[in-house]
């Protein structure tokens, strides 16, 4: 057996879990980011090959800052989930990866920041409300993190995923008391 069989069967296993037909470029472009490209040359790859590319390069781009995230590079994820935003900063998936990176990366504030942002345009998400609740957790705000978990729960009284949430806000924070 050839020694490149295991690494050909990783790749196919990673390409089946992407499988629209267009994102091998996501992952040719996740795989250059994590060696050092810049993102604005991964991103021109997903507008490939005219810029008219649709909402596949605002997908895509959240994909790959998502991944970013999973393997602890915030800083690199930032930048696509920054793209991503201001691409469509409708996207509620867009804004709550863009306040994760930018809360490791430069601090809650600004993550607040975004997601205060985010609910002004769409006030009735309670994801939205539910990350605005955890980012205010992390900054020690109890009372605007409780506000913020309720008006979630307002919105979407059936969604317990906030719970979760909320506790693992608290685990981060070393909070197994509250």
């Amino acid at each position: 057996a050839d020694a490149s069989e295991p690494a050909e069967a990783a790749a196919a296993a990673a390409l089946a879990r992407w499988p629209h037909r267009f994102e091998i470029r996501a992952q040719l472009a996740l795989a250059r980011a994590l060696r050092g490209q810049p993102a604005a040359e991964g991103l021109a790859l997903l507008r490939s090959p005219n810029e008219d590319a649709g909402y596949y390069d605002v997908v895509q781009a959240i994909a790959v800052g998502d991944e970013l995230l999973k393997r602890k590079r915030p800083d690199i994820a930032r930048s696509w989930l920054e793209y991503a935003w201001r691409r469509d900063p409708w996207n509620s998936e867009a804004a709550s990866a863009l306040a994760e990176a930018l809360h490791r990366t430069a601090g809650g504030e600004e993550a607040v920041a975004v997601l205060q942002r985010a609910i002004k345009r769409n006030p009735d998400n309670p994801l939205l409300w539910e990350d605005l609740a955890v980012q205010y957790c992390l900054l020690g705000d109890w009372g605007g993190a409780t506000d913020c978990f309720r008006k979630s729960e307002e919105i979407a009284p059936y969604r317990y995923e906030r719970l979760l949430k909320w506790a693992q806000a608290m685990v981060r924070l070393r909070q197994y008391s509250r």
